[in-house]
């Protein structure tokens, strides 16, 4: 079975569309930019269920 990893395309792709940056998305989760830069390398389905609560995304949307 395929373990389920974070598309960091996607959350990229979000974050450009609404005009943010990695460093206001980790303000907004309260950690620094580097975690946010290792969630998006490593990211798991944790992970996107952090970030999709604070882009209003399902985080089903951002898995592969």
């Amino acid at each position: 079975m395929k373990k389920l990893k974070l598309n960091s395309e996607k959350v990229r792709a979000e974050l450009q569309r609404i005009n943010k940056t990695q460093t206001w998305l980790a303000d907004q989760m309260k950690t620094t930019r580097q975690n946010i830069s290792e969630m998006l390398k490593r990211g798991s389905a944790r992970s996107a269920e952090r970030i999709g609560d604070v882009l209003g995304i399902e985080p089903k949307d951002l898995i592969i």
